[in-house]
């Protein structure tokens, strides 16, 4: 059993290292250290058998229902497609917007002050993370160049915007 945040990678390196005998089951705990400190109850946890016997995956089920964790079982490739989009996406604009070095202000709007705890939140992980997580997920790179062409779009209409002469009425 993994707990990467990717998996297809990791299950792929499973199935081949590891012999037939082995149950295989790779998971994500979709939290943290900073996101569970005060409790799992109620938090996901991606459950993927990849080589395993339906009543070894039911104990296991069981296992972490226990512990009250939601449970979503998917398998792998579904996985690092949604997480490409909600993970990966918020360590790349936490880690960008960390580069801006935003700092607190008296006049910080509750928008302002959600960015500041996703840069807050995303750099208190270790940057391995955010490699890993950029380099290992097959939809990340997909995801990056959306993002780009995403800003480019914004870019590109307030260029429009700001050329277009400024009328004033009376």
């Amino acid at each position: 059993m993994d707990t990467c945040s990717v998996k297809v990678y990791p299950a792929q390196v499973m199935l081949e290292v590891l012999p037939e005998s082995v149950d295989i089951i790779a998971t994500h705990p979709m939290f943290g250290p900073d996101s569970g400190r005060d409790s799992i109850n109620g938090l996901p946890l991606v459950f993927s058998p990849v080589r395993c016997a339906d009543t070894r995956v039911q104990q296991w089920i069981s296992v972490f229902n226990e512990l009250h964790l939601k449970i979503l079982q998917m398998d792998c490739d579904q996985h690092d497609r949604e997480a490409a989009y909600s993970q990966g996406v918020t360590h790349f604009v936490g880690r960008v917007l960390d580069e801006l070095h935003l700092a607190p202000t008296e006049i910080a709007t509750v928008g302002y002050r959600r960015l500041m705890s996703i840069v807050e939140q995303t750099c208190n992980d270790p940057i391995q993370l955010f490699y890993d997580l950029q380099r290992y997920n097959p939809y990340a790179h997909d995801m990056r160049i959306h993002l780009n062409a995403a800003l480019d779009t914004v870019l590109k209409v307030l260029d429009e915007h700001d050329s277009a002469p400024v009328e004033f009425s009376e």
